[in-house]
């Protein structure tokens, strides 16, 4: 038998709720409070001139041109994924101009509906008052604050995460067919927002093996779940074929971040392989040139390049916040703390999930192992981190209630 038997989760009744939970409509209508706070009084701030300028400029191009672009290319490209560019390209339409502020203002109301499934994932992992605490603490987490003001992909892709998240356990919890189809249909779109998730399946099979299914049921499962994501993809698929005649499922662009992160603690100090005209062969010769640092760089330095590989990226993807503006009136020393304080919390909180064979803690460690894992090949960094740094806040909640079930226990 599995250590991770499958039983029932209670799932509280959702009848009367605003009348019977004021307190978690008090943690939303605080959560909106503060991230409109932080949006109107220093949101322009929240200006990177990097990706989020890319973004708005492909935006901007697929609106006028019907071409997704991105980075001053104004020929197809397959150098990201289309989703951020036609959210932002929607918007925009909507508004009849290149409003910042209204796609900022989108981004706040998706936050809310990512806060809005964690606490439906605090809530099955250990009940009400679990994810009531991950609600306010999630409210309140200054990343989340300025998140939704940068043109970027995360907000959107935090949300879709934990959305994902939540169907595959109510799909696991009733073995219903139609509950993995809508976790493939959700986990595809968030693959057009951020590929690293298109693997995803794979670890959900894992994870339904550890819960006690044979081998047939979870393939059978996964299939379901891989055919949606690949339905969802193929005008995406069929696209690339057109213009490149090539199969590419994602996107052609690993090259770049892999040769950035064969760079130790991100000091890069030269130019990187490039040809003339053509992105697609840049990014192959850059990938080429990644591995060929990466041999080199063992070869060498084995020691500085194993610790980089393995303790050095970790704390790049874990140690910080994705706070990459400071507020003026939230220095970034308190953030950094409140960031560490939670992952030590998050830490215990998954310790004892897994000690109490809590289902959902193990699929909160498979999913952040997985990304963990892809960033410690590939570029690492806060911003990277974010989606399930939520995760690990889910689990500190999940801490705090046990501490203070025990307490009121003892009293």
């Amino acid at each position: 038998m599995s250590l991770y038997h499958r039983t029932r989760v209670f799932t509280p009744p959702t009848r009367g709720f605003w009348c019977r939970d004021r307190l978690l409509l008090f943690i939303l209508v605080a959560a909106l409070i503060l991230r409109l706070f932080v949006l109107f009084t220093e949101g322009d701030r929240m200006f990177l001139g990097t990706d989020d300028d890319n973004y708005r400029e492909s935006a901007e191009i697929l609106l006028h041109q019907g071409i997704l672009t991105y980075a001053g290319w104004h020929e197809p490209t397959v150098f990201i994924m289309p989703g951020y560019p036609i959210v932002l390209a929607a918007v925009f339409a909507a508004v009849g101009s290149t409003s910042w502020l209204a796609a900022r203002l989108i981004q706040v109301g998706v936050s809310l509906v990512a806060l809005w499934f964690a606490v439906k994932l605090g809530t099955r992992l250990g009940g009400r008052w679990v994810g009531i605490v991950s609600g306010a603490l999630l409210a309140v987490y200054p990343p989340n604050l300025t998140s939704p003001s940068f043109l970027l992909t995360e907000t959107i892709f935090t949300c879709l995460l934990l959305m994902t998240l939540y169907y595959f356990a109510r799909a696991e919890e009733t073995g219903g067919v139609g509950w993995f189809a809508l976790t493939g249909l959700v986990l595809g779109l968030s693959v057009y927002f951020r590929p690293t998730s298109g693997l995803l399946p794979f670890v959900f099979g894992v994870y339904l093996l550890f819960r006690g299914y044979s081998w047939e049921k979870a393939v059978f499962r996964v299939g379901i779940m891989g055919a949606v994501v690949v339905i969802c993809l193929s005008p995406w698929i069929v696209r690339n074929y057109l213009i490149y005649r090539e199969f590419i499922p994602f996107t052609v662009s690993g090259g770049n971040p892999f040769l950035r992160g064969t760079y130790i603690n991100g000091n890069i100090n030269e130019k990187f392989p490039w040809i003339e005209g053509n992105r697609i062969l840049s990014d192959k010769a850059q990938m080429e040139y990644g591995k060929k640092r990466l041999v080199e760089g063992f070869r060498t330095n084995f020691r500085g390049y194993l610790y980089w590989y393995t303790v050095g990226k970790f704390v790049d993807f874990w140690g910080g916040p994705f706070y990459y503006k400071e507020l003026t009136y939230l220095p970034a020393y308190w953030v950094n703390l409140f960031h560490r304080v939670l992952l030590l919390a998050g830490t215990g909180g998954l310790l004892l999930g897994l000690w109490r064979r809590k289902p959902l803690a193990l699929l909160f460690l498979l999913v952040s192992g997985y990304f963990t894992f892809l960033h410690l090949v590939y570029l690492t960094g806060p911003r990277y981190s974010y989606p399930v740094v939520q995760l690990a806040v889910i689990l500190a909640a999940y801490l705090i209630a046990g501490w203070a079930e025990t307490k009121k226990t003892l009293y």
